[in-house]
Formats: C-alpha cells, structure tokens, sequence
C-alpha cells in the first residue's frame, strides 16, 4: 500500500472545507470564525463589506447604534417572513444560533446578498413600486409586538418642537455676531418665515389627532429609503439591510419617501397622489392620517437639517449653501403640490361620505 498516497489523502480530508482566504481588510477576522461560510474573497464597499463563498455571497455590516434597536429589528424581520414578507435580504445566524457577533465593543451582523439594479428615483413606476413594497410590510407587520426599548417612547411631537428650538437657538446666536457668508445671511432673512412653517406643522399634526401615548398608532418604521438600499432584482425590490428601525405612527415611513422623492420630481402634485393612491390599494389611510401625512411634508425638516450641518461644521460651506438655496426655491413648488394634495384629501373624503 502507497503510505505517502495515504498519508496525502489524509491531509485532504483533514482540510476539506478550509480556505486558504487571508482575510478581508478592516474586518475583524474574529467575526467570520462565527460563521459557517467557506470565504474565498472579500471586499470593503461603500457601506459593508461584501464576502464572497463558493455558494452565494454574503454582506457584512457593523452596527453602531443602539443594540436593542438591531436585536429588535432582526425580530422584526423574522415576523415579516413568517408572514409571507421577502423582500429584505435575509440576515445569517452564526454556528451557535447568535444573530450578530460582538467583538472589541463593536456589533457586527451577516445578511446574504445578491447583485442588483439601483432604485431609480427618477422613475415613476421604480417609485410606485416602492409605495407597494412600503404598503406590503404594513399589512404583514402590522400586529407585530414590538418591545421596549429604553425607558422613553419616541415622541415626534417633541422631536419636531426640539428641532425649531435648535434653529432658534442659531437665530439667536448669528443675532448677537456679524454675519461671515451667504449662508447666514440667507438663513437670518428666512428664519422667521420657516420657524414658523414649524410651528404651523406641529399644530397640524396636533390637530390630525397625533397621540404618542396611543399605541394603536405605533408601529416599526422602515426608516431607510436611500436609493443604495434599494436594489431591483428581476421586477421585485429588495431591501438590502432593515435595521434602522424605530417606532411610530405608520404614516411617517409614507412621509419620508415622499420627502426623498418630491424635490427630485418638481413637487409633482400628480405623482404624489399616484405614490398615495398606490399605498392605499394595499393600507387605506384614515382623514387623520392624511392630514398627518400634511403636516409632516409641510414641516421645514430640510431648512432644519442644512443648518444641523452648517453650525456643527459638517459639510463643505460652498455645497451646504447651494443646497439651501434650492430649498428655499424649492418651497413654492412645494406649497402648490400640498395644496392640491389636500384639496383631492377633502375631495375624496366627501365622495366616501357621500357614498
């Protein structure tokens, strides 16, 4: 008998199913020893690290906000499945049942992946396939029962009135100094007008019945409709990853993907029914959760969140301007469409009245 043949054929069957992988830049090589997956290469993207096996390929991404959040949204994931809702790339559990691995005070958790085409926002139909996929993962999760997380509920009333404080507070400061760029310039004469557009908004949102204390209206929100996140795989959307989740009303997850997409399209009052009409073929909207949908679209979250950045010196000045700038104008469009938008509201509401 060949001894060394033997001996050859031992070695083999000893390393079956090892890689000769050295590892993938940046990420912690403790993570994958979690895992079964035979890696034959990696790269860092943009927002993960994509990981490579001979069967399929993998994302890796790290976790940095609250644990209970990611812990809670990977349940959340689970109920959607177990309820017939595939659309989100499924995430992966280590060899010992764990749903995400902690290592040097980082959390760090493994999804599958599969190539795809971009959500296009400039597309119509890429658009009002979303507002279906958003509806989709409401009639699926809507008795999901979600758990505490912390000591406090998010009050969106509160987070809206802090947000107006904040640009109080920049008023007040450019105020009492002399102003350097157009970028304060244009704030200080617009102030007033936007502080107050807040203001209105909170009271609409006051007067569509916003209760943060009533459950009923609390739900987990998709929170994350970045076009990278969004990929068309054959004629379905699939999420990339879901664990930006927090709670709230249901009509804020329809408020934000309107936000994102109006500006790109003029304020199309058209194409913000269609979007609307298309949600409600799958989630019929009650009058108070319009009149939300209103206050939230009206509030000046992006005069807010231009001067967030220009104060905390986070973005190049130039760019950050530019930006306001197109806001600014941006508002007329933006009136228009939100007033034939409540028009067609009342008009439809009446109809249903009468019939």
């Amino acid at each position: 008998m060949d001894m060394n043949g033997l001996s050859t054929g031992r070695r083999s069957i000893k390393n079956m199913g090892k890689s000769n992988f050295a590892g993938i830049e940046g990420f912690p090589s403790e993570v994958l020893q979690k895992y079964k997956i035979n890696v034959t290469e990696g790269k860092k993207e943009n927002k993960f690290w994509l990981i490579k096996s001979r069967e399929k390929s993998y994302a890796a991404w790290e976790y940095t906000s609250n644990i209970e959040i990611l812990e809670m949204s990977l349940k959340w994931q689970d109920y959607l499945r177990q309820n017939g809702f595939t659309k989100i790339l499924p995430y992966v559990k280590t060899v010992t049942g764990e749903n995400y691995v902690k290592v040097n005070k980082k959390n760090y958790y493994i999804t599958e992946f599969i190539e795809g085409k971009p959500l296009d926002f400039q597309r119509r139909e890429d658009l009002l396939e979303l507002a279906r996929t958003l509806a989709e993962i409401y009639a699926c999760s809507r008795n999901f029962e979600y758990e505490k997380i912390g000591e406090k509920e998010i009050s969106w009333l509160k987070i809206k009135q802090d947000r107006l404080t904040e640009l109080l507070f920049f008023y007040q400061y450019l105020s009492d100094k002399k102003l350097i760029n157009d970028y304060e310039r244009l704030y200080m004469e617009n102030f007033k007008t936007y502080y107050n557009r807040g203001q209105e908004a909170i009271e609409k949102m006051v007067m569509a019945g916003y209760n943060p204390s009533n459950k009923a209206q609390t739900i987990v929100l998709m929170g994350n409709f970045l076009e990278e996140n969004i990929v068309k795989i054959n004629s379905d959307l699939m999420f990339l990853h879901a664990t930006s989740c927090i709670k709230g009303p249901m009509i804020m997850d329809l408020s934000l993907l309107l936000c994102m997409c109006l500006p790109k399209h003029k304020w199309d009052w058209e194409l913000a029914k269609d979007i609307i009409m298309e949600y409600q073929k799958k989630v019929q909207l009650n009058m108070n959760e319009k009149y939300m949908l209103l206050a939230q679209l009206y509030f000046p979250r992006r005069f807010w969140m231009y001067s967030y950045r220009y104060f905390k010196g986070d973005g190049e000045l130039n760019n950050i301007t530019e930006k306001l700038k197109k806001y600014l104008y941006e508002t007329y469009w933006q009136d228009k469409c939100l007033n034939k938008l409540e028009n067609w509201m009342l008009e439809e509401e009446n109809n249903e009245y009468e019939g």
